[in-house]
């Protein structure tokens, strides 16, 4: 500091009427030579050497009590108990010109702390003004101490807006790079790494004679480990484990589920279970011991191969079996089951399959009805396992679960269903017995009455086949802006795209030409054009239009397009035309997916953009797929045939030739013009042996796959109503804490409806000032349930081993998840008697 700027500060500090005292030390006689060129406005200089210390006390209070003194001493203040000015100066005031006391006296710090100041050099001196000092004292610390001017410090070093060791902890965790760490490099530079190792010892019980940041975030994690895990951890993990149990598993999980941090703690994680040989030391770990840690990726993934080790026959049918996957669902939604999210589908959807598949029973009488209720489950647990096993990077792990699952649905399921339902069609005189809506009355007993509501959109997907309409349908409801009603419905068969399409306009004739090409009141079908003018001769006001069509146009275009339409008819294909395509079709689940996400798209364009609130999906037909190539013996072989239309899964003929191992029906049941033309088509899941085409993907048979297609009524909401986000209380009824370890009980007030949305909450301890003291606990509130009991949680937080007043403020504070916005906050009183207990109050 020059002295014109020292002369400046002086004379503020003699400013107005009363006398005042300024000492000035000048430790190293500095501005010894300077001093006398000072020109004091409201004061006057007096010079202390050490031999008139004793007449200056007496000068300045006795005689001169009037004046204002600068009293300049070119040495260092001395000890108190050693100088005869000590309780001059306290009443009176301390001037410094060097850096740090200059910086102290404007950041309140107590002049005690100056030696601890004054260690720092390199921090603290001049240069290092802009790049460490304004840092310093923008943190704002209100209360100093010997410890939080080091976290200060350390904060600075990592760029770190707020003096919390925690966060100083996690910036160095996070830069990763353990051996040339750059922050650990600054702490070394400037000279406070053994400052930052005593801080590591204080909380989180880490020391080593020659301490690493390795072998700290090992601790750490080791530690966080030891607390989820059932049973003895391996000996070499032990000298890791750190006495601070609780503060680690509050850090650990906080820093776990901040959503800045995940990927990088996830590569972290992946080192140190590397360096520590994770996998190998937990290997022979049963699930029950490994169920609840969420440290390592490699618990996953050896719980994963423990429980596809233990998928076999012989263990289906036993009590273990049971909770595979409840484990598996359980996982799913713990720390790594985003990221295996489609490991863990694979296997929940393989249990599935396997356990229903393996046991279910498809009586003769009762097929068809047990299709719609719940085998249909079956083929989606199929589509969800391919689903899922496609999309894995690695899916080695799971090739003997894939054999599993086609051999069960090939020979458990579809052969067994297909065979009872073969039988009992068999016996039928004519497809028109069996009790199910036709498909070719859909217009008369669906569409018609819809129409009556207002403008009705029909959404015939290609191929989309019942038990993807049952999820899709499970998916609408859970959109709390739709009402929706599911039937099953009967295709027309032979169950192909030309006469389910065709069956499904309005009609009062449907025929075949001798071509075999289907006619509707004596107009073709094939085209959409040709498919509106069929509509235009029963309503005036319709039009046939694409998916394609509708999602192109904007706004306005839906509006021009559809104004004034009481029907509409839009054709979508997904599915079909990626099945149907040699190259493509074992995307078919793909598709599937798709045309779930597309189906919903166009709903909710339609109604935003028109208005449009009634809603029809249906299909032409359903298909069979199986992943697994199909052998010859299930091939029927029919030779050369003339006058016939053949496919891999159906004739259509005139004159019927028997062929072993067939069905043959009349097509009179859908128009009496068709009395002449028969259908045959293979018993079961087999194909007629014909050439060209895929064989994994087929439809136009007589299995329930093919057969059974859906209508789902759906209603929109049209008038948005008033929303509000679910409420979440907290229902425990102490307010105080005992324990580090405590269990709060949550109570979602109202349950989820069309005017009550979920809600994800973060939910953590805080003290008055906002420090986070406890482990962070997500709760979804999106429970539909009217039973107040069934929206009830319980959830287990961990408090830091600190010390706790119970005269302190202390609060437990609900975060929206989306917004980060606080919801709500309640007061504790946090009195604990005994830290490091666990709860049991040792």
């Amino acid at each position: 500091m020059d002295l014109k700027s020292i002369q400046d500060k002086l004379n503020n500090e003699f400013k107005g009427t009363e006398r005042k005292l300024v000492f000035w030390y000048d430790d190293n006689a500095e501005f010894a030579e300077e001093v006398d060129s000072l020109v004091l406005d409201n004061a006057k200089m007096y010079k202390l050497d050490a031999n008139n210390v004793f007449y200056t006390k007496y000068f300045l209070e006795i005689v001169d009590k009037d004046t204002s003194y600068l009293v300049y001493a070119p040495f260092a203040k001395p000890a108190d108990r050693d100088n005869h000015l000590t309780d001059t100066i306290y009443y009176s005031k301390v001037f410094y010109a060097d850096k740090i006391s200059l910086m102290m006296n404007d950041l309140g710090i107590p002049e005690k702390y100056k030696e601890q100041l004054n260690k720092y050099p390199k921090f603290f001196k001049s240069r290092s003004e802009k790049k460490y000092v304004e840092p310093f004292m923008a943190l704002s610390i209100e209360n100093y101490n010997s410890e939080i001017i080091v976290i200060g410090m350390l904060a600075v070093l990592c760029n770190i807006k707020t003096p919390n060791f925690d966060e100083v902890l996690r910036a160095l965790i996070i830069a990763g790079d353990f051996e040339n760490n750059k922050y650990m490099a600054e702490f070394e530079r400037i000279g406070v790494n053994k400052e930052f190792w005593t801080l590591c010892q204080k909380y989180y019980g880490y020391s080593e004679e020659k301490p690493t940041l390795e072998k700290l975030v090992i601790t750490m994690l080791i530690t966080y480990t030891e607390g989820h895990f059932d049973g003895v951890l391996p000996k070499a993990w032990t000298y890791f484990i750190s006495n601070k149990k609780h503060d680690i598993t509050v850090f650990v999980s906080n820093l776990m589920n901040n959503m800045l941090y995940k990927d990088r703690y996830m590569e972290i994680a992946q080192y140190i279970s590397i360096k520590i040989k994770a996998k190998e030391s937990m290997s022979k770990c049963e699930i029950a011991q490994l169920k609840n840690c969420d440290t390592f990726e490699t618990f996953d993934e050896l719980i994963m191969d423990n429980i596809l080790s233990k998928l076999t026959y012989e263990f289906i049918n036993t009590g273990e079996f049971e909770k595979i996957y409840d484990i598996a669902e359980d996982r799913k939604e713990m720390y790594y089951g985003k990221k295996l999210e489609y490991e863990y589908s694979t296997i929940m959807n393989g249990w599935a399959l396997l356990k229903w598949g393996s046991n279910a029973i498809f009586g003769q009488d009762t097929v068809l009805d047990e299709y719609i209720k719940q085998h249909c489950l079956l083929d989606m647990f199929y589509r969800k396992f391919y689903w899922s096993f496609d999309k894995l990077e690695d899916n080695s792990r799971f090739i003997e679960l894939k054999k599993y699952v086609e051999n069960v649905y090939t020979n458990a399921v579809l052969a067994k269903e297909a065979t009872s339902w073969s039988d009992m069609l068999e016996k039928c005189t004519s497809l028109a017995s069996i009790k199910l809506e036709k498909q070719h009355n859909f217009y008369n007993s669906y569409v018609k009455s819809s129409m009556k509501k207002g403008c009705t959109v029909v959404i015939i997907s290609d191929a989309f086949r019942y038990e993807c309409a049952v999820e899709l349908n499970g998916r609408l409801m859970d959109d709390l802006g739709y009402t929706t009603e599911l039937n099953a419905m009967m295709s027309s068969v032979p169950s192909y795209t030309k006469l389910g399409m065709a069956a499904l306009l309005p009609h009062t004739s449907l025929s075949f030409t001798d071509e075999y090409d289907v006619m509707i009141d004596g107009m073709p079908t094939v085209s959409t054009e040709q498919r509106q003018k069929v509509l235009e001769t029963y309503t005036k006001e319709s039009i046939a239009c694409t998916y394609t069509d509708i999602m192109a146009l904007d706004r306005d275009g839906v509006r021009n397009l559809l104004n004034g339409k009481e029907l509409v008819y839009i054709y979508h294909n997904q599915v079909d035309a990626r099945g149907d395509n040699l190259s493509t079709e074992n995307e078919i689940f793909d598709a599937c997916e798709e045309a779930m996400a597309e189906i919903t798209k166009v709903i909710k364009k339609l109604t935003v953009d028109k208005s449009i609130t009634n809603y029809i999906i249906t299909a032409d037909h359903g298909f069979i797929y199986k992943r697994d190539k199909l052998m010859e013996s299930d091939k029927v072989n029919i030779g050369k045939l003339k006058g016939y239309y053949v496919n891999k899964r159906f004739m259509l003929a005139k004159d019927v030739d028997y062929i072993d191992n067939t069905l043959n029906f009349s097509l009179d049941y859908i128009d009496s013009t068709m009395k002449g033309i028969c259908v045959t088509t293979p018993r079961g899941v087999d194909i007629f042996k014909v050439s060209g085409g895929g064989q994994n993907y087929v439809h136009g048979g007589t299995s329930l796959q093919e057969m059974i297609i859906p209508v789902i009524a759906v209603k929109s909401i049209r008038a948005k109503k008033e929303t509000e986000e679910a409420e979440l209380i907290i229902t425990s009824l102490s307010r105080k804490i005992t324990n580090l370890i405590t269990y709060m009980d949550f109570m979602q007030k109202e349950p989820v409806s069309d005017t009550v949305l979920p809600l994800t909450v973060k939910a953590h301890f805080t003290t008055e000032e906002g420090e986070k003291i406890s482990n962070e606990c997500i709760i979804n509130a999106n429970v539909k349930d009217e039973k107040p009991d069934k929206r009830a949680f319980k959830e287990k937080f961990v408090l830091k081993d600190r010390k706790y007043s119970k005269d302190d403020k202390y609060f437990m504070v609900l975060m929206n998840d989306k917004t980060d916005v606080e919801v709500a906050r309640y007061e504790f009183i946090i009195d604990i008697a005994f830290s490091d207990d666990y709860g049991f109050g040792v």
